[in-house]
């Protein structure tokens, strides 16, 4: 994590007009952190050999027909 992460924050929050209570302040900033962690993991995409696999299709399944 960069050191400039809390100066990013507080300019991101300057630009989009976000205020809070100085006591929010800490956990705010921690979410903040937290996300950027979350964006780094999300931005790698998987290696074939271990992406999951895709959704079946619809259409291989055969639907009964309703009991009378």
């Amino acid at each position: 994590m960069s050191d400039t992460t809390e100066a990013d924050f507080q300019a991101l929050l300057r630009i989009a007009g976000i205020s809070f209570t100085e006591d929010r302040y800490p956990v705010m900033l921690d979410a903040y952190r937290s996300w950027l962690k979350l964006v780094e993991v999300l931005d790698e995409p998987l290696p074939l050999a271990v992406e999951p696999a895709a959704a079946p299709r619809l259409a291989e399944f055969r639907l009964e027909e309703p009991r009378a």
